[in-house]
Formats: C-alpha cells, structure tokens, sequence
C-alpha cells in the first residue's frame, strides 16, 4: 500500500511541469526553489524499504534513485559510476567510512575508560588519559612507530619503536628501529640506522650511521656511516660523513670534520677542522682553522684559531690565537701566547703570559705577563707577575718572583728567584740571584747572590759570590766571595774572601786572592798579623802572633817541644800523637774503634794476578822455625811511648831469618813488621797439622783392624789346641 501511495505521490509530481511553477503539498505558497513542498506537523514521507540483497537486484537503477535499506537500517541512493552510496551513516559511538576500515570511535562498553579511537587502515589511534590523568598518544599494531608527516617514515617496513616527524622524515628508512627524527626532510636517506636522535630541518639527512645524535637545522646532514656522535646546533658537523664519536655543540661547530674523536662546544669551534682526531675546542671560534692537527685543547673565545699543529692546550680568550705550526705547547690565560705562531713546547700560565712569542721553544712563563714580549728566546723560566716581560730575543733564563728578571734584553743563563731579583739586568749572564732584590741593579754576568738584598746595586761586577742578606749590597768589584749578614757592604775592591754576621772592617774570615792570604779573627786586615794567619809565600802559619814555620808544608795541631796531637805531612803521611816517619799512618800508643769489628782490606781475585796457593806441610816448616817470646821494651833511641810490662810477640831479627820478606826497616833504621802477616802460615799449618792427625787416625784404624784379626787367630788356636 505505501509503495502504491509513493508511486502515486511520483505520478502527481511528474504531472506537473518543472518551471517557474513549484507544487506544495500542505503548504500555500511552496518554496520556489523545490518542485515538491511538503509540509506538515505530524506526518513523514515514506520511502521504498527492502534489504540490501532486494537493492541490489535493482536492474539499471537511476542515478538518485533513493530507497530504505533495512540491513543497515540507513538511507541508500544511487551514485554515477559508483554505485549504491549510504546516505550519512550515523551511529551513537563512531563514525565510519564505507568500507568500515576507516572510523572515529568512542568507548561504548560502559566502562570510564575516557579514550577517542581513530581508526586507518584498520590500525588504531588511541587518544586516551592515564593512570596519572595526563592525555597519552597511542599507536596499535605500527610496530610501535609515531609517524607525523607527509610521507613520514612511507618506507618503513620492519622498523620498530620509531618516531619520525615531519615532511618526509625518514621515508626511506625501511628496517630502522629505535630512532627519533623530527624536521622535514630529517634522516631522510637512511635504510637501516638504529638508535639516532636527529631534530631539525635536514638534520641527518643521509645519515646511515647508528647511535647518533643531530639537533640543529641541517646538524649532520652529510653524515654517512659515522656513529656515537653528538651535534647540537644550527649546521654542526655539516660536513662529517664517516667520522666517529664526535660531540659539536654550537652554530657551525665542526662545520669541515671528516675524523673521529673530537669534541668542539661553541659558535664556530673547529670550523674548519678535517682530519685532525681527539681534539677539545670550547669557545667561539676556538680552534677555528685547525684541519689536521690532532690532541689540542683549546677552550676559550678564539683559542688556538689559527691552530693547525698538535698537542697542544691553550685555555683563555684568545689564548694560542695566532698559533700556527706549533706544538707541544700549553697556554693558560686570557691573550696567553697568542702571537705564537711556530714555538714548540712552551708553558705559558697567565693574562698576556707569553703574549708576544713567535717562535721561541721550550720556555716557561707563569703569571701575569709573565715573558709577554719574548719573541724569539729559547729555554726561559719566568715566574710571577711580570717575570722576564721584556726578555725577548735570548734564551736560558730562570725568573722565579714578580718582576724578576723584569728588564732583561739579552742576558741568557741566569737565574733569579724572588721578588725583583735581578731585575735590572739588561745584558748580564749566568748569573744566579735567590732571594728579595738580590742582584737587582746588578749588569755583570757569572756572578751568585743568595739571600734578600745581596748583591743589590752591584753595578758591573762579575764572578761574584755573595750569601747571606745584604751581603755585597753596593758594592762594584768583581770575583769576591762575601758570606754572612751584610758580609762585604760597600766593599769597592775585588778578589776578597770575607765572612762575618755583619757589616764590619775586621770580618771573622778575610781573604785576599790578589796576596792568597787568609786571616781568622783578625785584628786589622792588613795580612800581615792576627790571631791566625796561612800565608802560602812562606808556608807559614800564625797562632796568636806566634810565627812557626812549617817545613815541607806541614799541618801541625797542638804543637809543643815533644809531640803533635795531629800531624799530616805533605807527603800524605798521618800521624796521631807522633811524626809519622815510615807509613801512611802511625800511632803513638794503644788505638781502638768505638765498636768492635775488622779493619777490611781489598781481597778480591779481580785485583789480583801471579796468584800460586802455599803447600801446607811447608808453611808448617816454616812456623816451626818462628820463635815466641816475652820482652819488655827498653826504648831510648826513639821519642815513642813504649807500653811498660811483660809483652808477647816475635823478635824481628828471627822473623827476618825465616821471612826477610816480612821484615823492613824505618825511616831511623829500626826493624819493623806486621803481626797479620803471618795469618796465611797460621791457616796453612793448621790444614797440614789437621791432614797429620787424619793420617794417623787412618793408620790407628788400620792397626785396629790388624788386631782384631791377630785376637781372631788366637781364638782359632786355642780352640784347636783343646
């Protein structure tokens, strides 16, 4: 019934002619742009029903063809050239497109589960809140992978636990896994690098290297195979393709690396560094034009710039900046070594420290300004503020103290340690001045003043000596030797010995090269009397004013009409309470050692040749021969002490007979000889003693036997007989 009302209702309307006329069914004045108006309060049109297998038997249905379809309870019409289309599908939890793999959905299980389901491609994307009740981004069954972007990770294939943002991010990575890459074309190249972080506008574009990390417009873009490295910047490492762990933070850090191992931290630093390996450049610009030079530090605004050389370290603005060639240097300070340009193996700690150095090697400045104009000088130890500033040409210097050493030009060799030491020496060398001011004012060379103030305003002198405070202050001669407190002050003359704790004319010690005298405890310095004198014209020595000549050059001590407690004669001979006549060393009395033990003598083979062994029994025969005795001496020839009683020994005139070998005489023609001469017969007689008593032991045996055999015959006899 209501297909035939609607057929009728299609009738009625296609009665009526489409033009200026509209047809209003309920209605008046029908609207004129509808053919049909209905209107009504309380009733609907109703349209053809039938199940989705009755529309589609529908033979050549017309294009708008409308109808009900009861299977999907929805409203259908027929399409040009596709076909049958839902009229809006609506459903109460989610929207789908018409082949049902496509939707926006809503939980509808009843459940809080608070999460909005997109659905591509019959893959899940979740947008749901936590169990912290913060919003969450899922992606179900994408292996694990975010992909935001046109074209964004298209190549991937089996990739896991990516997330790839951006216009063509990785769109060729097709098995990566665990990369996170956001900027438009960012890791674009890469086929199958794991483990990359790269954000920014091309930021690894090429990259196929793993464990990287590239934050930065165009950071690593060219990077190839390179792993472990790190640029953090706009355009950092742009150039690295195959260089390993690197770490470039900054604006152009890295700009031209192509190696591995190097770590530059800020705008520019190593910029246009190639293949130099494990170098450290922290500052604008530091390190900037080094390209192959490896094992650099350089921290600081431009330190090391121009650097191109190896191991070296230049921390400070500008440190090293102009340092070329150079190596083996280390410059600390702000300016520090910046005009170095060749200097190898310099030290340079300080603001302006080695500032001005070229091509001076090995030296060592440490402390403000410290060397600052040495260009060219080799071999200087400068220490403390303005320590040898204007040295600038000469080498070998050692300034230890501010202002040490300040003005020298072209004086090498010397060493000054102490507040202004040597300070004013333009041309000296050689010199050593230790101590505050000490050698200030001095232009000499060779000379050596320890302790504060000493050889102060020495103007000229050379080949000095001078030790203790002010010792040599104001003084102008040359090859003095002045020791003690104020020794020598204002002495004007040259070639003295003085000692003394302070500033006298009558010094404790004088000497005069000039007249190679000495005098102790003098009086008056004229060399002529004191309390005692050497005078080496003479040989002559004086004790308290009482000259006694001493012949051949002698050394006396305690000297009296009888004995010396001490006499050394010029020959080498020592004598210990008498003159020594004979031997290198004789005794007047008993000797002993604080403790007991050997005197030692050299016995070694080495030092020994036309050695022959003694035969015992001999040595025997000849210790027979020697008599022991017991004498008494009854010495009044000699001025020796002899000891009193019974004493044991030899005679030397029987020795003589046995050994003349052992026996000599004194220089007065007495017999002499040594006890320990005799040990080896000792030895050997003993052995040969010892060899008697085993022989006899021997033949005691062999007699031993004997009778036991003799009793053993006996016993045999009596036997028989009975």
């Amino acid at each position: 019934m209501c297909r035939n009302i609607f057929l009728g209702v299609i009738l009625l309307f296609s009665i009526f002619k489409l033009g200026a006329q509209s047809v209003g069914i309920g209605i008046v004045n029908p609207d004129e742009s509808a053919a049909l108006h209905i209107s009504s309060e309380n009733k609907g049109i109703l349209i053809p029903t039938m199940t989705t297998a009755e529309m589609d038997e529908i033979e050549f249905p017309a294009d708008g063809l409308l109808i009900y379809n009861t299977t999907t309870l929805s409203f259908w019409y027929k399409r040009s050239f596709i076909g049958w289309k839902e009229v809006n599908p609506v459903y109460e939890d989610h929207l789908v497109d018409d082949d049902f793999d496509t939707a926006i959905s809503v939980d509808s299980s009843g459940a809080d589960t608070d999460v909005i389901k997109f659905r591509l491609s019959n893959k899940n994307i979740n947008i749901r809140k936590n169990v912290s009740n913060f919003l969450s981004l899922e992606w179900e069954g994408n292996n694990e992978n975010i992909l935001i972007g046109k074209s964004a990770g298209s190549g991937i294939n089996f990739g896991i636990s990516n997330v790839y943002i951006g216009s063509k991010v990785a769109s060729r990575n097709s098995s990566g896994s665990r990369n996170v890459i956001i900027g438009n074309f960012a890791g674009v190249s890469g086929w199958t690098n794991y483990n990359n972080v790269m954000v920014g506008d091309s930021a690894g574009h090429v990259n196929e290297g793993n464990y990287n990390t590239f934050i930065g417009r165009s950071s690593g873009i060219k990077n190839r195979s390179g792993l472990y490295n790190t640029f953090l910047g706009n355009q950092t490492g742009i150039n690295n393709v195959n260089g390993d762990n690197n770490v470039f933070l900054g604006s152009r850090a890295g700009f031209s690396n192509a190696t591995s191992g190097n770590v530059f931290i800020g705008t520019d630093s190593g910029n246009r560094n190639t293949t130099g390996k494990k170098n450290i450049s922290i500052g604008t610009s530091a390190g900037y034009s080094n390209l192959t030079g490896y094992n650099n530090v350089m921290l600081g605004d431009s330190a090391g710039y121009q650097n191109t050389s190896y191991n070296n370290t230049y921390i400070g603005a500008n440190a090293g900046k102009n340092s070329a060639s150079g190596f083996g240097n280390t410059m600390v300070g702000s300016l520090a070594g910046e005009k170095n340009e060749e200097g190898i193996y310099n030290t340079a700690l300080g603001l302006h420290a080695s500032n001005k150095n070229q091509f001076g090697n090995r030296n060592t400045n440490i402390g403000a300004f410290a060397g600052e104009f040495n260009e060219t000088g080799h071999s200087n130890v400068n220490v403390g503020y303005n320590a040898g500033v204007q040295n600038s040409g000469i080498g070998l210097n050692t300034n230890v103290g501010a202002y040490s050493g300040r003005f020298n030009t072209d004086g090498d060799k010397n060493v000054n340690i102490g507040y202004e030491s040597g300070r004013d020496n333009l041309i000296g060398s050689t010199n050593t001045n230790l101590g505050y001011r000490s050698g200030m004012e001095n232009h000499g060379s060779t000379n050596v003043f320890i302790g504060g103030n000493s050889g102060r305003d020495n103007n000229g002198g050379s080949d000095n000596v001078f030790i203790g405070y002010g010792s040599g202050f104001n003084t102008k001669g040359s090859r003095n030797i002045l020791i003690g407190f104020e020794a020598g002050k204002n002495e004007q003359g040259s070639n003295k010995l003085i000692i003394d704790n302070s500033d006298t004319a009558t010094p404790l010690i004088y000497g005069d090269f000039d007249s190679n005298v000495v005098e102790l405890n003098v009086n008056d310095s004229d060399g002529v009397t004191g309390g005692f004198q050497i005078k080496s014209s003479n040989q002559t020595m004086l004790f308290d004013g009482n000259e006694i000549d001493v012949a051949e050059a002698n050394l006396l001590m305690n000297m009296n009409v009888a004995h010396h407690i001490v006499t050394v004669q010029g020959g080498g001979n020592f004598g210990i309470g008498r003159t020594p006549s004979t031997n290198r060393l004789e005794v007047h009395g008993n000797a002993s050692k604080s403790s007991a033990g050997d005197w030692l003598a050299n016995s070694d083979a080495r030092l020994k040749k036309n050695i022959h062994y003694l035969e015992s029994q001999s040595m025997l025969q000849q210790l027979l021969l020697m008599k022991g005795v017991t004498y008494e001496w009854n010495d009044t020839r000699s001025d020796q002490d002899r000891p009193k009683g019974k004493q044991y020994g030899f005679i030397a005139q029987d020795l003589q007979q046995v050994w003349p070998e052992n026996v000599s005489e004194d220089s007065e023609g007495y017999l002499q000889t040594a006890y320990g001469t005799y040990d080896h017969l000792y030895v050997e007689s003993i052995k040969a003693l010892n060899q008697k008593i085993i022989n006899q032991e021997n033949q005691l045996k062999h007699q031993e036997q004997l009778l036991q055999e003799l009793k053993a015959e006996i016993a045999d006899i009596k036997r028989n007989l009975e």
